[in-house]
Formats: structure tokens, C-alpha cells, sequence
């Protein structure tokens, strides 16, 4: 979900504006869902349209999966090889203080708002089994701030179960340059992990963070694929486009996105990177300015929204309806995203982009 870009590599504000989409779908996701009913005609065009994606949740964290697996082999393959233990602490520090400040938020939020309405006001899955189903404890929160625990275990902020696999993976990718020159070989290991999981009970569509924490690391090993798959879009030498293949490509897209299996997922997320990286109306577009900052502020959209969510709808219980509720904490998702930017965010990445100045070791591994 996010990143430290490595000082050889160009930063690619198009790549962020997709993560920024993608939070926001999340977003409109978590809103749907937590309502306690649906409108039909809503809920049929969600289904059968393109715009199934906003509704559908998955597609936008496997979309996550494969775009970090992307962004952080080409960071590693446009400057110098970390040593491992270098790196590990950046992503360490990348990604464990904005969850720490975005845990405590949570608490703050819970102690000021929690009023254990009953339903059917805490309607909608995420409101009441999701969301705060246990009151917060110092053993929880630092659980959760480690990205340990298994499923029911991150009700502080549920969207923690995919930071869980994204840190794991990702401390693995330094591997990606032994694979530099042979991407269709990467991608063979993550088609070989995600087919070993599948036979050893990981469902599609249904694999999360796992029951136990033998279900956690199955369902580690059936996320690599995604990650595999934007490493090998990283180390593959794409040829250039023509204007027919382009819009081919995007005609693709529409069912891609209306189909609810991870592997599509993770097809549709490499036909979407490859037409943001290439000239045309969705690379313009991709550049707005405020499409440009919802991708400044996406990681941190992600990690707040579903807390602020859970706060309006216990305070504002029964003083207006939940629909208002809902919308006012979506909205307000917005401005509390670019405060945690700002405070936590911006400060840990650049405090990962000292650490890697700090040291720069010989590389652990070697692409020859």
C-alpha cells in the first residue's frame, strides 16, 4: 500500500493517483457496507456495471498487492541493492508509524464515541462485525501496531489484515533481483504459491488474514502471487503501445473489473499499471491535480476511514439518520487522511529515506 522510493528511481505521480483511486473505492466500499440496507437500483448498478468495483472490496487490495510489488522492484532496480537488515527497517518504519498513529487515533475515538448502540442503528457488516468488536486493551494495540494477530484480531482498524501480508511480502522482494533478466521466472514462483495455498485451503475471494497464525502465513503464501506479478511487470522490458493495442487493452478492462476472482484481479491490475505508463487520455487524467493528491494521501485514507466511520455512527446514533452519519464520516475521511499525511506519514518517510542514507551496506543479494 505504500512505499519508499529508492533514490535512483523517479517517483511516478500516476502510479500514486491509481493507489488514491483504489483507497477511494475502499472508501465507497466501507460507506456501502455499512449502512443497514441498500437501494435497489443502487445495489443493481454496483453489480452489473463497471462500477462494480467500488462495491466489490477485493479488487482494489489485490490491485494494492500487485502496484507495491511493482513500485518497490523498480525502486530497488533503478538504485543501489539494499542490505537486507537496511531495508527491513525502512519498510519497518514506512509503514509501522502511520499504523501506530492511525491505531491510536482509533482508540481516542473509540473512548469518546463508544456507546454500544444496539442494532439495528450499528447496521451494515462493518459496524457490527468488524469494526470495535472488542473494547481496546495495551496487549490489542500493540498487537495490532506489530501486524500480528489473525482474523477478529484487528477490529481497532480491520483494514490492518492486508498491511500484515504486505509487510511480510514485501521484506521478501529484495529476492526480485535475483530474478533480473528472467520475470516470467518470478512469476512462475508466484503462480507455484498461490497454487500450493489454493490446494492446501486457501479459497479465492474468501482468504483474508486467517484463523490461526498458521492460516496467516497460508494466507501469506497465496497473496505472493500479486506482489510476484508486479515484480515481474518491473524486471519485463514492455514494448511501446500503438493507439489500437491501448484501447484494446482498456475494452478489456470492463469485464476484467466485473468479475469477482483474484486472478483476474491481478490480471486487471497489471493491464491498468501498463496503461498508466503509457501516453494517452488515463495518463492525463491520472496527472489532475486532485486526482495527483488523493494519491499523496491514500495510505493514510486507508488506514483512518474505517475508525472515523465507526465514531460518527456511535455518536451520532439516533441525532440523525445513519445514512447522514455514513456520509459525514466518509467526507470527513478526507481531511482526516491529509492530517495523518502530514503529522505521521510525511515525517516516516522521511525518516526511512535517512535510515537508508544512514547505511549503505553491500547488497545481501546478487542479480548475477
Amino acid at each position: 500500500m505504500s512505499h519508499p522510493e529508492a533514490p535512483g528511481a523517479q517517483r511516478l505521480v500516476e502510479l500514486d493517483a491509481l493507489r488514491g483511486l483504489a483507497a477511494l473505492c475502499v472508501l465507497l466500499y466501507h460507506g456501502w457496507y455499512s449502512q443497514p440496507t441498500q437501494p435497489l437500483a443502487l445495489f443493481w448498478l454496483f453489480q452489473h456495471t463497471p462500477l462494480h468495483v467500488i462495491t466489490s472490496g477485493r479488487q482494489p487490495v489485490v490491485f494494492f498487492f500487485v502496484l507495491s510489488g511493482f513500485v518497490l522492484s523498480r525502486a530497488m532496480l533503478a538504485g543501489r541493492p539494499p542490505g537486507w537488515a537496511n531495508y527491513a527497517l525502512q519498510r519497518t518504519v514506512r509503514l509501522g508509524l502511520p499504523v501506530g498513529a492511525a491505531l491510536v487515533a482509533s482508540v481516542v475515538l473509540y473512548a469518546l464515541a463508544w456507546r454500544a448502540l444496539p442494532p439495528p442503528w450499528a447496521g451494515g457488516m462493518f459496524m457490527t462485525s468488524a469494526v470495535w468488536t472488542e473494547p481496546p486493551s495495551a496487549l490489542g494495540l500493540l498487537r495490532q501496531a506489530l501486524l500480528l494477530g489473525h482474523d477478529g484480531q484487528v477490529s481497532l482498524d480491520p483494514v490492518l489484515w492486508s498491511l500484515v501480508h504486505e509487510w511480510r511480502v514485501s521484506l521478501l522482494l529484495p529476492a526480485v533481483l535475483l530474478f533480473r533478466g528472467r520475470p516470467w521466472r518470478l512469476l512462475a514462483v508466484g503462480l507455484g504459491a498461490w497454487a500450493l495455498a489454493t490446494a492446501l485451503g486457501a479459497r479465492d475471494q474468501a482468504v483474508a488474514l486467517g484463523a490461526d497464525l498458521a492460516g496467516t502465513l497460508l494466507a501469506t503464501l497465496y497473496f505472493l502471487l500479486p506482489f510476484c506479478a508486479g515484480g515481474a511487470l518491473a524486471l519485463a522490458r514492455l514494448p511501446a503501445l500503438p493507439g489500437w493495442a491501448r484501447v484494446a487493452l482498456g475494452l478489456a478492462l470492463v469485464p476484467l473489473t466485473m468479475t469477482n476472482n483474484d486472478l483476474v484481479g491481478v490480471l486487471a491490475s497489471v493491464v491498468l499499471i501498463v496503461l498508466a505508463l503509457r501516453p494517452g487520455p488515463l495518463l492525463a487524467w491520472l496527472r489532475w491535480p486532485a486526482v495527483a493528491w488523493l494519491g499523496k494521501v491514500s495510505f493514510s485514507l486507508y488506514l483512518i476511514h474505517l475508525p472515523l466511520l465507526a465514531a460518527l455512527v456511535q455518536a451520532l446514533g439516533g441525532v440523525v439518520s445513519q445514512s447522514v452519519a455514513v456520509a459525514l464520516g466518509m467526507v470527513l475521511s478526507l481531511p482526516a487522511a491529509a492530517l495523518l499525511h502530514r503529522g505521521v506519514e510525511r515525517p516516516a518517510h522521511r525518516l526511512a529515506k535517512r535510515i537508508a542514507a544512514w547505511r549503505q551496506p553491500r547488497p545481501v543479494l546478487d542479480a548475477a
